[in-house]
């Protein structure tokens, strides 16, 4: 069941950034009412089954953790090493578009929505 969800809110996030990485040249979007959003200066939006998505900006992060951020943990969670190699090593990442990411994790109804209405034609 977990997996599924997870599956689905992946999938989710990579249909709204490629949603907003095709938006991004044209910056207007007809959503299904007809109403014009102007996803450069949104922070979030709906779409027609109802999911939520809110704007990621872009910008650089550090992601992992280094050894002795690793060593700190395990002493005071009693944790063992292997836990954490895949945590390292530390390292920045950029991103340098924004993009949309689901407020909420996917349901199974919404998952088996998008399975039987088919990829959009974005892919």
């Amino acid at each position: 069941m977990i997996s599924r969800l997870i599956v689905g809110s992946v999938l989710a996030c990579l249909i709204a950034t490629q949603f907003v990485s095709a938006q991004e040249t044209k910056s207007e979007l007809k959503s299904d009412a007809e109403t014009t959003v102007d996803l450069k200066k949104e922070n979030q939006f709906s779409n027609s089954s109802g999911m939520q998505f809110l704007r990621i900006p872009g910008g650089e992060f550090r992601m992992g953790m280094t050894d002795e951020e690793a060593d700190r943990l395990i002493a005071q969670y009693g944790l063992n090493w292997s836990s954490f190699e895949i945590e390292k090593p530390a390292h920045q990442v950029r991103l340098a578009n924004a993009f949309f990411l689901g407020k909420y994790e996917v349901t199974v109804g919404q998952f088996r929505q998008f399975v039987e209405t088919g990829l959009p034609p974005i892919f």
